[in-house]
Protein backbone atom coordinates (compact mmCIF):
# COMPACT_ATOMS: atom_id res chain seq x y z
CA UNK A 1 0.00 0.00 0.00
CA UNK A 2 1.68 3.32 -0.86
CA UNK A 3 2.22 5.87 1.73
CA UNK A 4 -0.40 8.22 0.93
CA UNK A 5 -3.53 5.42 1.21
CA UNK A 6 -1.43 4.64 4.86
CA UNK A 7 -1.87 8.28 6.27
CA UNK A 8 -5.59 8.22 5.20
CA UNK A 9 -6.07 5.44 6.82
CA UNK A 10 -3.91 6.27 9.90
CA UNK A 11 -5.74 9.39 10.09
CA UNK A 12 -9.42 8.02 9.67
CA UNK A 13 -9.50 5.78 12.35
CA UNK A 14 -9.56 6.09 16.56
CA UNK A 15 -8.52 2.85 17.46
CA UNK A 16 -5.17 3.00 18.99
CA UNK A 17 -4.53 -0.69 18.55
CA UNK A 18 -4.93 -0.47 14.89
CA UNK A 19 -3.08 2.50 14.48
CA UNK A 20 0.13 0.71 16.10
CA UNK A 21 -0.43 -1.95 13.65
CA UNK A 22 -0.45 0.48 10.55
CA UNK A 23 2.25 1.61 11.83
CA UNK A 24 4.19 -1.49 12.41
CA UNK A 25 2.81 -3.65 9.60
CA UNK A 26 0.62 -1.57 7.30
CA UNK A 27 3.49 -1.26 4.29
CA UNK A 28 3.57 -4.56 3.91
CA UNK A 29 0.47 -5.16 2.26
CA UNK A 30 -1.25 -4.27 -1.01
CA UNK A 31 -4.88 -3.19 -0.40
CA UNK A 32 -6.53 -1.65 3.35
CA UNK A 33 -8.74 -5.21 2.85
CA UNK A 34 -5.52 -6.93 3.31
CA UNK A 35 -4.16 -5.09 6.08
CA UNK A 36 -8.22 -5.10 7.73
CA UNK A 37 -7.42 -9.46 6.89
CA UNK A 38 -4.12 -9.18 8.86
CA UNK A 39 -5.22 -7.12 11.70
CA UNK A 40 -8.14 -10.11 12.18
CA UNK A 41 -6.31 -12.73 12.38
CA UNK A 42 -3.78 -10.77 15.12
CA UNK A 43 -6.49 -10.04 17.06
CA UNK A 44 -8.13 -13.35 16.67
CA UNK A 45 -5.24 -14.50 18.29
CA UNK A 46 -4.39 -11.90 21.05
CA UNK A 47 -8.14 -13.02 21.85
CA UNK A 48 -6.95 -16.96 22.64
CA UNK A 49 -8.68 -18.34 19.27
CA UNK A 50 -6.60 -20.73 17.19
CA UNK A 51 -6.09 -19.56 13.57
CA UNK A 52 -7.55 -21.49 10.84
CA UNK A 53 -4.79 -23.58 8.60
CA UNK A 54 -5.88 -21.12 5.68
CA UNK A 55 -5.35 -18.01 7.87
CA UNK A 56 -2.15 -19.51 9.35
CA UNK A 57 -1.07 -19.83 5.68
CA UNK A 58 -1.78 -16.68 4.77
CA UNK A 59 0.18 -14.82 7.56
CA UNK A 60 2.93 -17.42 7.15
CA UNK A 61 3.30 -16.51 3.45
CA UNK A 62 0.69 -15.11 1.56
CA UNK A 63 -0.65 -16.32 -1.45
CA UNK A 64 1.60 -19.70 -1.87
CA UNK A 65 0.22 -21.92 0.49
CA UNK A 66 3.22 -24.35 0.42
CA UNK A 67 3.72 -28.40 2.32
CA UNK A 68 6.18 -26.86 4.38
CA UNK A 69 3.56 -24.44 5.81
CA UNK A 70 0.92 -27.41 6.50
CA UNK A 71 3.32 -29.65 8.26
CA UNK A 72 4.06 -26.12 10.90
CA UNK A 73 0.53 -25.78 11.23
CA UNK A 74 0.00 -29.67 11.99
CA UNK A 75 2.92 -29.72 13.99
CA UNK A 76 2.10 -26.34 16.12
CA UNK A 77 -1.84 -27.61 16.46
CA UNK A 78 -0.44 -30.76 18.55
CA UNK A 79 1.40 -28.65 20.57
CA UNK A 80 -1.82 -26.25 20.93
CA UNK A 81 -4.36 -29.27 21.93
CA UNK A 82 -1.67 -30.70 24.57
CA UNK A 83 -0.82 -27.05 26.31
CA UNK A 84 2.18 -26.07 25.40
CA UNK A 85 1.53 -23.27 23.30
CA UNK A 86 -1.39 -20.57 23.28
CA UNK A 87 -3.46 -19.36 20.97
CA UNK A 88 -1.16 -16.52 20.56
CA UNK A 89 1.80 -18.52 20.18
CA UNK A 90 0.60 -20.16 17.14
CA UNK A 91 -0.07 -17.04 15.68
CA UNK A 92 3.49 -15.80 16.39
CA UNK A 93 4.72 -18.85 14.68
CA UNK A 94 3.55 -17.59 11.47
CA UNK A 95 3.94 -14.02 11.76
CA UNK A 96 7.46 -14.29 12.24
CA UNK A 97 8.05 -17.95 10.54
CA UNK A 98 10.18 -19.60 13.17
CA UNK A 99 11.08 -22.86 11.95
CA UNK A 100 9.34 -22.21 8.84
CA UNK A 101 11.65 -24.48 6.67
CA UNK A 102 12.20 -26.83 9.10
CA UNK A 103 8.77 -27.74 10.63
CA UNK A 104 10.52 -30.96 12.59
CA UNK A 105 12.56 -28.12 14.86
CA UNK A 106 9.26 -27.62 16.85
CA UNK A 107 10.00 -29.58 19.81
CA UNK A 108 8.53 -28.82 22.96
CA UNK A 109 9.86 -29.97 26.14
CA UNK A 110 8.07 -30.14 29.52
CA UNK A 111 9.55 -27.89 32.34
CA UNK A 112 7.20 -28.07 35.16
CA UNK A 113 3.07 -29.36 35.60
CA UNK A 114 1.40 -27.78 32.84
CA UNK A 115 4.73 -25.70 31.97
CA UNK A 116 6.08 -25.89 28.47
CA UNK A 117 9.31 -24.44 26.48
CA UNK A 118 9.06 -24.69 22.45
CA UNK A 119 11.68 -24.47 20.47
CA UNK A 120 11.69 -21.06 18.06
CA UNK A 121 14.57 -21.79 16.35
CA UNK A 122 14.88 -22.95 12.81
CA UNK A 123 18.94 -23.23 12.71
CA UNK A 124 20.98 -26.58 13.77
CA UNK A 125 24.36 -26.52 14.95
CA UNK A 126 26.59 -28.73 15.86
CA UNK A 127 27.20 -30.64 18.99
CA UNK A 128 30.76 -28.83 19.94
CA UNK A 129 29.13 -25.78 19.59
CA UNK A 130 26.20 -26.40 21.40
CA UNK A 131 28.20 -27.75 24.35
CA UNK A 132 30.15 -24.70 24.12
CA UNK A 133 27.32 -22.03 24.62
CA UNK A 134 26.26 -24.61 27.71
CA UNK A 135 29.86 -24.17 29.22
CA UNK A 136 29.52 -20.11 28.31
CA UNK A 137 26.03 -18.95 29.13
CA UNK A 138 25.51 -21.47 32.73
CA UNK A 139 29.20 -22.96 33.73
CA UNK A 140 28.69 -26.66 33.14
CA UNK A 141 31.66 -28.53 32.32
CA UNK A 142 32.08 -28.88 28.06
CA UNK A 143 33.13 -32.76 29.09
CA UNK A 144 30.27 -33.56 31.15
CA UNK A 145 27.47 -31.56 29.14
CA UNK A 146 25.84 -34.39 26.58
CA UNK A 147 23.65 -33.16 24.17
CA UNK A 148 20.63 -34.80 23.24
CA UNK A 149 18.58 -34.45 19.84
CA UNK A 150 19.37 -31.34 17.48
CA UNK A 151 20.63 -28.00 19.16
CA UNK A 152 19.48 -24.93 17.43
CA UNK A 153 20.03 -21.49 17.20
CA UNK A 154 18.90 -18.14 15.53
CA UNK A 155 20.51 -15.62 17.27
CA UNK A 156 23.02 -14.96 20.80
CA UNK A 157 20.18 -14.45 22.97
CA UNK A 158 17.98 -17.59 21.01
CA UNK A 159 18.77 -21.45 21.28
CA UNK A 160 17.21 -24.01 22.05
CA UNK A 161 19.71 -26.95 23.10
CA UNK A 162 18.32 -30.00 25.34
CA UNK A 163 21.15 -31.49 26.99
CA UNK A 164 22.25 -34.37 29.90
CA UNK A 165 24.62 -33.29 32.82
CA UNK A 166 25.58 -36.32 35.10
CA UNK A 167 22.27 -37.72 34.82
CA UNK A 168 19.95 -34.75 34.93
CA UNK A 169 18.56 -33.65 31.78
CA UNK A 170 18.31 -29.54 31.05
CA UNK A 171 16.77 -27.54 28.40
CA UNK A 172 17.98 -23.73 27.43
CA UNK A 173 15.52 -21.96 25.96
CA UNK A 174 16.40 -18.71 24.50
CA UNK A 175 18.19 -17.10 27.14
CA UNK A 176 16.55 -19.26 30.24
CA UNK A 177 17.82 -22.71 31.56
CA UNK A 178 14.85 -25.40 32.36
CA UNK A 179 15.19 -28.54 34.05
CA UNK A 180 13.22 -30.96 32.47
CA UNK A 181 10.31 -32.17 34.36
CA UNK A 182 9.90 -36.15 34.20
Amino acid sequence: MDQDKLNTLFHSTTDEKYKKFLCDRGWEFETEAEVKAAYARMKKASAGEVLTEEEFLLELEPGNASDLGKQLYNRLCELVEQGALKAGDLYQYARFKWCFRHPEAVIACEVGRNRWVVNNCGEAIDMERAQQIINREWGFETALVEIIGTPYYDATDWHFIQFRCKGVEWVMCNDSLYQIYQ
